[in-house]
């Protein structure tokens, strides 16, 4: 999107028409990461807090469920030829895009995953496997979401990034840290699911189109002292 666009939604959705400088000291005009249905750039609160803005390309929901609806006329008209109930299926993504495409539903959801994932069974304080960047007090709409902004190590950088700190992949140090990245996933997520049964883990994985959206999962930690077996 050009920047203008990216300003004039943040402006609609947060600041009734405000200019950014009555919110963010700096609003970087180059998303970090962006995809079909929204992008996200850095900026700085008046505070000084650095965040991430998460914010969705104008009239992208309508086109998607017309797209569904669409496919949905089409799958019932031909059910009898098709080898699946694609009708069902439609539907259902259907409801997973209204979902998806409500930033709102996506903050109540990161609230709920952070405090999951930092918390035992019974509700006392436990140290969380992987870091949920959290949404930034009311600065959340239906299309625009102000979170946390992690510094880290994406994963599809991780070889490139440990090569640079001498550590060679296939390695046993490499090794340890896939392992503790590989845990730390199965202990965030295997738990919720299985243990918990907490569905929203699902619906947060599919709500997340940013590079920041899961986690920072401490690759710096664990690249720093990879022979530790904490």
């Amino acid at each position: 999107m050009p920047f203008e666009l990216v300003e004039g939604v943040v402006r609609q959705e947060l600041l009734d028409g405000a200019p950014l400088s009555d919110l963010f000291i700096t609003f970087d005009k180059e998303p970090l990461g962006a995809a079909s249905i929204a992008q996200v750039h850095k900026a700085s609160l008046l505070d000084g807090r650095v965040v991430a803005v998460k914010l969705q390309r104008p009239n992208v929901e309508p086109k998607l469920l017309g797209d569904v609806a669409n496919l949905k006329r089409i799958s019932k008209a031909l059910a009898k030829s098709l080898p699946v109930d694609y009708y069902t299926v439609f539907s259902e993504l259907g409801e997973a895009l209204v979902n998806e495409l409500d930033f709102l539903s996506e903050a109540s959801a990161m609230r709920k995953i952070s405090y999951a994932v930092s918390h035992c069974n019974d509700g006392t304080p436990a140290e969380p496997p992987v870091t949920i960047p959290l949404p930034i007090g009311e600065l959340v709409s239906k299309r625009v979401l102000v979170m946390d902004f992690v510094s880290g190590t994406p994963l599809n950088k991780l070889q490139e990034t440990m090569k640079e700190r001498g550590i060679e992949p296939g390695s046993a140090e490499g090794k340890v840290a896939g392992r503790r990245i590989l845990n730390s996933l199965s202990s965030a997520f295997g738990e919720q699911i299985l243990l918990r049964s907490n569905t929203f883990a699902f619906i947060y994985l599919s709500l997340c189109n940013s590079p920041l959206c899961i986690s920072y999962i401490k690759l710096n930690e664990w690249l720093q002292s990879p022979t530790n077996s904490g």
